[in-house]
């Protein structure tokens, strides 16, 4: 990101009659700093911003389906099942084998015993976690997952910094900064940095795509620009969490135009957002394709899709008609203002008690941004916040409301993702108010 563009203090400028984004230049040291930041808190936690034990334990369930496919790659074959996640059950056949959650002990799997895949996504994080672990065959087979994880940790911290460099590009500091702090002091979000399953480093290739071609080419080929998206967007849906809260992966990658508004103007605006969902709908096309050539069941994929929205009572009937539920839905149904009220008032594991805390931060600082006068060189940045904060806010909100029973039964997990990025963009809004406000200040006194 740091070569994307150079320093500008127009606003607009046409060049060969294409638009030209001002933008600012990461220097490589604050980038590899940066880069090194996460990485330590991805990788150690260095800053102890999770508590340990929350550090070490946090979603290694979901993250065993990965080990899964490490484990039937080696005492099976790398393509023994079509399926990229699974685990192998034990003999009473209703516990699975721990494939080991910690760095340095065996990863086991049986040949005889059943392989289970997890069929609800493609798996490719599983498929590249088990080619990873061959190309590191000069090293002892149970010492492979650290390093796996390692390499995890760096892709996700290349990964965030690049979308940060972004932000930086098309904001100035005064965002990138706050965006920054907001995602380091995250317990949820740096608790996921190194896991295998969640692959943080494939959320933010879009918008970190979609930024280059701002800076770079904003009016160019509409059908090269969804080309684009649509190649960083595939990943994600077949190689970490499939389908999984789709919505906020959508607004995360739209983030860059939200916060390039007042630059690029409502036209463009309208006219990327447009492209960017239409790249968004033809990969979660192509993926469902995908995963109904692979499972080769329809009816269980609706299935799937509509039990865990709360539409379907079942996850399927018996031979003699009678619903059939997994053990964690006999909570029952819930009303989507419920379940968003349950993620409003979670434990942020850091500093504040609440998420509503931080939230309301958010709003508040998004709120004086309409409000307080801001001085000149805000102003680009408050009309991209204005637009972003509330963008990034409705993608966990209509998850919860939408996907009620998951939400409900996933509480452990589902957190994070006000991270992506609601709280670090109201962090910012809370910032460009405050110096506004400050600005407003010395200005009346002079």
């Amino acid at each position: 990101m740091a070569r994307i563009a150079k320093d500008s203090a127009a606003a607009h400028r046409e060049e060969d009659g294409k638009l030209m984004l001002p933008s600012r230049v990461v220097s490589r040291p604050t980038f590899w700093l940066c880069a090194s930041l996460f990485f330590l808190s991805f990788a150690f936690n260095v800053f102890h911003v999770a508590p340990a034990d929350f550090f070490l334990n946090f979603q290694r369930d979901s993250e065993a389906l990965v080990i899964g496919k490490i484990a039937q790659a080696r005492e099976e074959s790398l393509f023994a099942s079509r399926h990229g996640l699974g685990r192998y059950l034990t003999d009473d056949a209703d516990a699975f084998i721990p494939q080991t959650q910690k760095n340095g002990a065996p990863i086991k799997g049986v040949v005889g015993r059943p392989f289970i895949a997890y069929a609800s996504e493609i798996g490719l994080q599983g498929f590249f976690a088990a080619l990873l672990d061959r190309a590191l065959f000069v090293i002892p087979p149970d010492n492979r997952l650290t390093f796996i994880r390692g390499i995890t940790a760096t892709l996700s911290a290349l990964s965030v910094t690049a979308f940060i460099a972004a932000i930086y590009a098309l904001t100035g500091r005064i965002v990138a900064i706050p965006v920054a702090i907001g995602l380091l002091t995250a317990p949820w979000f740096i608790a996921l940095g190194n896991n295998l399953y969640y692959a943080l480093y494939l959320w933010f290739l879009p918008p970190v795509a979609i930024s280059v071609w701002l800076l770079r080419n904003p009016r160019g080929s509409i059908v090269q620009f969804i080309a684009l998206a649509l190649a960083a967007m595939l990943p994600k849906f077949i190689g970490a969490v499939g389908f999984g809260w789709a919505p906020v992966f959508g607004v995360l990658a739209i983030t860059p135009l939200c916060l390039a508004y007042s630059r690029i103007g409502a036209r463009e605006f309208f006219r990327l957002s447009g492209a960017t969902l239409a790249a968004f709908l033809l990969a979660g096309t192509i993926t469902f394709i995908a995963l109904w050539i692979i499972i080769g069941d329809l009816d269980y994929l609706t299935m799937r899709f509509g039990y865990r929205a709360g539409t379907l009572p079942c996850i399927g009937y018996g031979v003699d008609g009678t619903c059939l539920r997994e053990p964690q839905y006999q909570l029952g149904m819930a009303s989507p203002l419920h379940v968003l009220s349950l993620y409003l008032y979670g434990d942020t594991r850091f500093v504040f008690g609440g998420f509503w805390q931080p939230l309301l931060i958010g709003a508040v600082g998004w709120g004086l941004l309409f409000l307080a006068p801001i001085h000149e060189r805000f102003r680009s940045a408050a009309r991209g916040l204005q637009i972003a904060f509330p963008v990034a806010l409705a993608g966990p909100v209509c998850w919860h409301l939408v996907m009620t029973q998951h939400s409900l039964i996933h509480q452990h997990v589902n957190f994070w993702l006000w991270y992506m990025p609601a709280i670090p963009l109201g962090f910012a809004c809370a910032t460009v108010a405050t110096a506004a406000l400050i600005e407003a200040v010395h200005a009346l006194r002079s």
